[in-house]
């Protein structure tokens, strides 16, 4: 179970139970104002004076400059929710806000929510839209586009949006990647707004720029099929393997160190071999043998936890990435990293 959803109900998504199994399950794809209440996000902040206690007189001083973020819906309860501390420059994004973001970006009516929650109290808010458009990589094998959206109201980060993308046949997110936002932004694919007093005509240019980069699915669209049309040869899948899974490092260390890590890092790569032939979907005309197949495999074992069962032998679930990992943290480093090395990989002949 992942221990960071803020709660059993701080959580939508439509048709079926989220991946992390917690959330308010809906029938059908939400507007923005019935995600926003069915992930019980409709809530505000507000930014408190600071101030610090003189612990030997009692007395309040104001700390100049400094502000307590704090959930408005929780500010008469005896233990009010505090969810950071910010300076003066700092300018709230509200959950609403952020939600009638998307469908400037997307279009309103257009936009599909599928799911949205919070992580902690509400220190950060995230939010998964669709597009309207999917990509077909081969006849049988679709991909859906989304748009992910991460707001934080701690003061940790600015409000972040890109593009990620989900293959339908295996459920695998192929690059959410917000844990290594620099390149997505490099890429044309993301965005960032921050929470200051410009954050109105910061979001006008992000709905500008985010507008046009939605448009440009079928050049990602031509580098999934480059993988589609590139054989994984012996050569190559062995080439993608040890980049994913380098060989360890056991120069100078301990015989029987040496010999466990060794054996950890065999175990991965057996599992990967065995993920090639078996993931969902890479048996799919066009798909089985390529180094698509390849790059599915590894976010097979990355999105769903899996690992060798002990007796077996064979690949069993694990209980997976915690959502903070797949949003912000090394899944989504691992994936990004994994797909540009097929992708280099593919290139060679």
């Amino acid at each position: 179970m992942i221990a960071n959803i803020a709660g059993k109900d701080a959580c939508f998504a439509v048709g079926e139970v989220p991946w992390h199994g917690k959330g308010t399950v809906l029938d059908n794809p939400a507007t923005s104002a019935e995600a926003v209440a069915a992930a019980n996000l409709d809530w505000r902040v507000t930014l408190l004076p600071m101030h610090a206690r003189v612990e030997s007189t009692g007395a309040l001083v104001d700390v100049k400059d400094r502000f307590a973020v704090a959930r408005e819906d929780t500010l008469l309860a005896e233990e009010p929710i505090v969810l950071g501390t910010v300076g003066c420059k700092y300018r709230p994004i509200q959950n609403s806000e952020a939600f009638a973001f998307m469908d400037s970006v997307i279009g309103e009516k257009r936009a599909v929510y599928h799911t949205a929650g919070a992580l902690g109290q509400g220190e950060r808010v995230w939010l998964l839209a669709k597009l309207p458009q999917d990509i077909l990589v081969t006849r049988d094998d679709r991909i859906e586009q989304y748009l992910l959206l991460s707001n934080s109201h701690d003061g940790s980060s600015a409000m972040r949006v890109m593009f990620t993308h989900v293959r339908v046949v295996c459920n695998n997110t192929l690059t959410l990647a917000l844990g290594n936002y620099a390149s997505a932004v490099s890429a044309g694919d993301a965005t960032s707004i921050r929470h200051t007093a410009s954050v109105g005509s910061q979001i006008c240019s992000a709905v500008h720029a985010l507008g046009l980069a939605a448009q440009q699915g079928q050049a990602l669209e031509e580098r999934y099929k480059l993988l589609a049309a590139a054989p994984a040869t012996t050569e190559k899948f062995g080439r993608y393997a040890d980049a994913i899974y380098p060989y360890p490092d056991v120069i100078g260390v301990e015989e029987a160190v040496a010999n466990n890590r060794i054996a950890a890092h065999d175990r991965r790569v057996s599992m990967f071999e065995q993920a090639f032939e078996r993931s969902p979907g890479n048996e799919l005309p066009g798909v089985r043998g390529t180094m698509w197949a390849a790059y599915n495999a590894y976010t097979d074992i990355v999105d769903h936890g899996k690992r060798l069962d002990a007796k077996s032998g064979k690949p069993a679930m694990a209980n997976g990435l915690s959502t903070s990992s797949l949003l912000y943290g090394a899944g989504a480093q691992q994936k990004r990293a994994a797909l540009e090395a097929a992708l280099e990989i593919a290139a060679t002949n």
